[in-house]
């Protein structure tokens, strides 16, 4: 019996294409993450399933309601994670945090220090994903 490896799959929202290749960057050395990246919403939602472990999406992209989006995203994968980044999280933290469930937050800031608090917040995760029933080994004993 061979054993597939273990690939966690990501989806990130950004209108910004070099942001997008930047994510795509800090999570290329471990081979756990498969990071897929949209520039456009509609490409973004259609990609959604319940093969998608994490959401990391920026707030403010046009054409976007996030928190509509996100909630739709609960209902059809409940057990993926969402993480938002913004420079505008202030506005939105509340209903993001309380009403949509989103488990982390980055806030972007001028300085890019914030790449490194993403990649941080996201490997917190990576236990919790990794406990997820896809990713348990099934004996057939």
């Amino acid at each position: 019996m061979t054993l597939q490896p273990i690939r966690i799959l990501i989806n990130v929202l950004d209108d910004q294409e070099w942001l997008l290749e930047l994510i795509k960057d800090i999570f290329h050395d471990d081979q756990t993450w498969i990071v897929q990246t949209y520039n456009k919403p509609d490409s973004f939602i259609a990609a959604f399933n319940d093969n998608v472990d994490l959401v990391i999406s920026d707030i403010r992209v046009e054409g976007y309601d996030v928190v509509e989006t996100l909630r739709q995203f609960a209902k059809i994968n409940p057990s993926c994670y969402l993480v938002v980044m913004s420079a505008y999280l202030d506005d939105m933290y509340d209903t993001l945090i309380n009403e949509v469930g989103v488990d982390k937050t980055v806030k972007k800031t001028e300085d890019y220090n914030w790449i490194e608090v993403l990649k941080k917040r996201v490997e917190e995760l990576k236990p919790k994903i990794l406990d997820k029933p896809k990713f348990k080994i099934k004996n057939d004993f």
